[in-house]
């Protein structure tokens, strides 16, 4: 009884050693369960076994999801096109797709999706041991700093160079589909727009400004030139989502929201959130009205989405209301 007590993860010791035992031999058994806060999408333990081996395990429980309310939103919309972030399907389809073409992700050991005994799917997943990116940003040594930024930038490469000529999320053939409008941009100033009028009803915009950036997004979109040639993107990289490993070498993780998009989409995204970005990632093909609109785009995106945060109970509160500051005052720049 005793150790039930002490147990704090959302599946029983019991059932983690039986999936371990299944996965790699009676010799693995689940010694502790370590919470890794911080994800506002899944829940993240990292598990240790009782022979010291280490391996992380995923959960997918809508109910820890602080975007729940948009997931079943965007769920209940018919033709709703909204890039979905919250499936297990996807990270199963991506993960398969990714390591198919070379691009490290973290290994998946085990699967369940049973709902049998819990309301929720979990994976076990490789554990990647380094740490993320972040601490490296600043890193004292020059040589540690082009290794660990060239190997991102080479992996991205490898991950960009796989093109399409429709746009979307990877459906189980492996290609993108579904329900979405012509072009790909349509969807993300949607998206804005609601952002916008989310913003104006909680007092962080006034009417005025959301009104003159609804213009500007409307004129900004409408000059945008169509094309029928997408890569493969992550689509939120930052760089929290780039684990490595012993010998610093990247990995992608939280990869569920990945497919067939324009670059742009994620290079305005990763000239934000690397301060190192022009030094290691730039490109100089980029469409530059693209650029700006899906920049102005992740802006709002990111205001909104801190607030909601902050709205919902986010465990770190510092790190919501830093996102929705910053973000707040670059959208506020474009006017």
């Amino acid at each position: 009884m005793k150790e039930r007590e002490s147990w704090d993860c959302k599946v029983q010791r019991g059932d983690l050693t039986s999936e371990l035992h299944q996965a790699f031999g009676n010799d693995y058994s689940v010694a502790e369960a370590t919470n890794m806060h911080g994800g506002a999408q899944k829940v993240v333990y990292r598990v240790r076994a009782s022979n010291g081996f280490t391996l992380m395990l995923c959960i997918w429980d809508i109910t820890n999801n602080y975007f729940q309310a948009e997931i079943e939103e965007a769920a209940a919309t018919e033709g709703n096109e909204e890039q979905r972030s919250f499936d297990v399907e996807l990270f199963l389809s991506n993960n398969r797709f990714m390591r198919e073409h070379g691009i490290r992700t973290p290994a998946i050991y085990a699967m369940n999706r049973s709902r049998e005994q819990y309301p929720f799917d979990y994976a076990l997943v490789e554990y990647v041991g380094g740490g993320d990116l972040q601490p490296y940003m600043e890193h004292p040594s020059t040589a540690v700093r082009d290794k660990v930024f060239g190997g991102c930038r080479d992996l991205l490469g490898k991950l960009h160079q796989i093109r399409h000529t429709s746009w979307g999320q990877l459906t189980l053939a492996g290609k993108p589909g579904g329900h979405r409008p012509a072009n790909c941009e349509d969807g993300i100033h949607d998206n804005a727009s609601r952002n916008l009028v989310f913003l104006s009803q909680e007092a962080k915009l006034s009417q005025e400004q959301q009104g003159k950036l609804d213009e500007l997004l409307a004129k900004v979109c409408s000059s945008i030139v169509p094309r029928t040639d997408y890569r493969f993107i992550h689509n939120e990289l930052g760089p929290d989502h780039i684990l490595l490993n012993e010998q610093l070498e990247p990995y992608l993780i939280d990869i569920e929201g990945a497919g067939f998009f324009d670059l742009e989409y994620e290079h305005s995204f990763l000239q934000f959130r690397f301060a190192n970005y022009e030094r290691y990632l730039a490109r100089t093909d980029l469409d530059e009205v693209r650029m700006r609109f899906y920049k102005l785009c992740h802006h709002i995106s990111c205001t909104a989405g801190g607030l909601k945060l902050l709205q919902r109970g986010f465990p770190n509160r510092t790190l919501a209301h830093d996102i929705m500051s910053s973000n707040l005052s670059q959208t506020l720049s474009y006017l």
